[in-house]
């Protein structure tokens, strides 16, 4: 589970500040570093992700699906 002290830690100040790095991070091709980020989060962070994903996020191909995220993340 990310906790408020990890997100302090990473000098951001909310979730959704730490699911916009797991963006940057698969945007720069940093697949092992998006993975444990998305890992460390709890289920129901990860389903926040996912939703926050969905509404917000984009690869730079254009908007990836809640299924290729979850392939590019579990692997």
């Amino acid at each position: 589970m990310v906790t408020l002290k990890t997100i302090q830690g990473l000098d951001f100040e909310t979730i959704e500040d730490y699911f916009e790095y797991i963006n940057e991070s698969i945007m720069n091709g940093q697949k092992k570093q998006a993975q444990t980020l998305y890992k460390d989060l709890s289920e129901k962070q990860k389903t926040e992700f996912l939703c926050w994903h969905d509404e917000f996020a984009f690869f730079e191909e254009g908007k990836s699906t809640t299924a290729e995220l979850l392939k590019y993340l579990s692997h």
